[in-house]
């Protein structure tokens, strides 16, 4: 199954935001299973840097790195 991450998720998952915390980190563990196709939106990778930096720190945001199970499209990639 192909599901299409909203930021949100992953900054319930990065933050462990409650009470939601719980719900991404499910996603997330499907995700690394590859139970699913995890995509994320290009420009919600930016949006993330910039809460969880503002959340936490700068180098929590520069630490973070998206699972490679995580795809990331183009332009030119079809979901």
């Amino acid at each position: 199954m192909k599901v299409l991450l909203d930021a949100n998720i992953v900054l319930d998952y990065i933050l462990k935001r409650s009470p939601f915390f719980e719900y991404s980190k499910t996603i997330f563990e499907w995700a690394f299973e590859q139970k699913i196709i995890a995509y994320i939106s290009g420009s919600s990778v930016t949006d993330i840097y910039y809460l969880v930096q503002r959340a936490k720190d700068k180098n929590t945001a520069l630490g973070y790195r998206y699972p490679s199970q995580f795809i990331i499209p183009t332009v030119h990639h079809s979901l």
